[in-house]
């Protein structure tokens, strides 16, 4: 991307988020949100790696000690 191209852009996201009409979603939104929401329960579900929760009692010790 040239540097104007890149100029644009940023100009581009810079800009204040206007209250234009929002279309409702689309079948393939409904359908793409509901595969996330999906994807996103099973992740929530799964329980921490023992490495992680090993690392949080750790600092969970530390700051005690102070």
């Amino acid at each position: 991307m040239s540097e104007n191209e890149n100029s644009k852009h940023l100009a581009a996201a810079r800009q204040p988020m206007t209250s234009e009409r929002v279309e409702p979603p689309s079948e393939l939104g409904r359908e793409i949100a509901k595969q996330l929401r999906a994807l996103y329960s099973q992740q929530v579900s799964e329980p921490l790696p023992d490495k992680f929760v090993n690392l949080l009692e750790q600092l969970a010790k530390s700051e005690r000690k102070g």
